[in-house]
């Protein structure tokens, strides 16, 4: 009896030892996401970390390893219970690897291996979701992965939150260099964007994968809160994290709201921007660059009408980013990119590198300012008829163009001259007849006796006749034309100035 007394009192005191240590280790932390092998934005940026404390008023120091320390203390957490602390790092031009210490009274916490350089945010839905392990190419591309090793990844889980969270609930995959392992789950489309910019800006690179397969992660204030979750627990906490850009790819969920899309993603894509700035004390751009994804080739029925129509709402009706609206963005054209024998769907193709080499040369021109960098495929630059010619039109484009296929234009015809495409459902195909460098010959003359009310060019769900295999392409980037439609804000100016002597009751924009 009396060794199970004293087995049982040994017992008691364990566990009180136990407990007394693990709330004196519990002291001092970091937020959850600044861990080892970490990316922080390099310089002129001073990147921003935060962490909890139990002893409000107690002093906190951070050291950077060879660059310096500053100086915080502990105020109380507003939010929660305890303290938390807050500093600004050295600006630091160096990649590293740096230790980076936090001392206090109660004691110190380190995180190793840290590299400065520039972090990238990879946002939106299944397509941004798609992993490495199904991209075209997945063993060999994971394999050459391993060359890349100041490239770090970090995957927050998905989690919903009825508030706004601080920090994040966990992660799929922490801060990591690349890694069969690390890589198998993690976006298909951040990765390789972050692996082309790096063989071009050769500074480290941090990619944050965000992605929520069944919500657009639009921010309460620009619509109703439907998607409110997502904002709350995975958008919201990692605001304190200075951030160089984001990219986003959108999913086919958002077509039926296609009218109100241009506007919802305008005021998301602000609010980020405010947001990150406010968090981190000025040191996120304002400016901050947006890569948007357009809308690739869709099959499904229920979905396909609408494809157009929100590839057009995802410039706010402008056909090409950055524009009046959308400035500091660049946006990959990927209508182009079909996989008819994706097993996972053809809404869902597996090429996912041209999508993001695509994306790079937005990046490269609007985010690093190399201007010389083109990132845009043709868009056309003026119309005209063809001299002594019946029912021709000659389609002049912006760079030196070449002609891959033969389809893609249409003719709106009508018999009432004040209608617009999207009011008759004759819609006429217009081979290419010919071209040269710079334009392409196409004729109306199947539109009979009726109006000409409108053109359009790839204005279908996926119009395209094999991959990379539309009609027209830039000869130089390789890029493809833009879609368009005279019923969008940004051809249409240009027809309507074209158009003013129309031979005979034949055209009219």
């Amino acid at each position: 009896m009396e060794d199970k007394t004293r087995l049982h009192s040994d017992a008691k005191w364990t566990t009180l030892l136990l407990l007394i240590l693990l709330e004196e280790t519990a002291g001092l932390e970091y937020a959850s996401y600044y861990q080892d092998h970490m990316v922080l934005q390099r310089a002129p940026q001073r990147a921003l970390l935060w962490g909890y404390g139990r002893q409000i008023g107690d002093p906190v120091t951070v050291d950077v390893s060879g660059k310096g320390s500053v100086h915080t203390r502990i105020i109380k957490y507003t939010n929660g219970t305890g303290g938390v602390w807050q500093v600004k790092l050295p600006a630091v031009y160096d990649a590293g690897p740096f230790n980076i210490t936090a001392f206090s009274p109660e004691g110190n916490v380190s995180i190793d291996d840290v590299l400065f350089g520039d972090v990238w945010m990879c946002s939106g839905q299944t397509d941004m979701a798609f992993p490495m392990s199904k991209v075209t190419n997945s063993t060999n591309e994971i394999h050459r992965s391993a060359e890349y090793k100041d490239i770090r990844i970090l995957k927050p889980k998905e989690y919903q939150s009825a508030t706004a969270l601080d920090d994040l609930k966990g992660f799929d995959i922490n801060w990591a260099a690349p890694s069969n392992e690390s890589l198998y789950n993690f976006s298909a489309i951040c990765w390789l964007f972050g692996e082309y910019l790096y063989s071009q800006i050769r500074h480290p690179i941090g990619l944050i994968q965000v992605s929520f397969p069944e919500a657009t992660h639009f921010s309460p204030e620009s619509i109703p809160p439907i998607d409110q979750e997502s904002w709350n627990g995975m958008i919201y906490p990692l605001s304190h994290m200075v951030t160089y850009g984001i990219i986003w790819y959108q999913g086919s969920g958002n077509l039926k709201s296609d009218y109100n899309y241009g506007y919802d993603f305008i005021v998301m894509m602000s609010n980020i921007r405010s947001l990150y700035r406010s968090k981190t004390l000025n040191e996120t751009s304002s400016s901050m660059p947006f890569g948007i994804v357009q809308m690739g080739p869709i099959t499904v029925p229920a979905y396909a009408g609408q494809a157009a129509d929100f590839r057009w709402s995802q410039s706010f009706d402008y056909g090409v980013v950055p524009n009046g609206r959308l400035t500091g963005a660049f946006m990959a054209v990927t209508t182009d990119l079909v996989d008819p024998q994706s097993p996972y769907g053809q809404d869902h193709p597996r090429c996912k590198q041209p999508v993001s080499a695509r994306l790079v040369l937005g990046a490269l021109n609007i985010a690093y300012g190399d201007k010389d960098v083109e990132f845009e495929g043709p868009y056309p630059n003026g119309i005209t008829f063809v001299r002594n010619a019946t029912k021709l039109m000659r389609i002049q484009y912006n760079q030196i163009i070449v002609v891959r296929s033969r389809s893609g234009f249409v003719f709106c015809c009508s018999s009432e001259s004040s209608e617009k495409c999207y009011d008759t459902d004759k819609h006429i195909p217009a081979p290419i007849l010919f071209h040269d460098q710079t334009s392409v010959t196409i004729s109306y003359a199947d539109c009979g006796t009726d109006w000409v009310v409108g053109i359009s060019y790839d204005w279908s769900g996926s119009p395209c006749e094999a991959y990379e295999q539309c009609a027209i392409y830039s000869r130089d980037s390789g890029l493809p034309a833009l879609p368009i439609s005279t019923d969008g804000l940004g051809i249409l100016g240009l027809l309507e100035t074209i158009y003013l002597y129309p031979t005979g009751r034949q055209v009219v924009f």
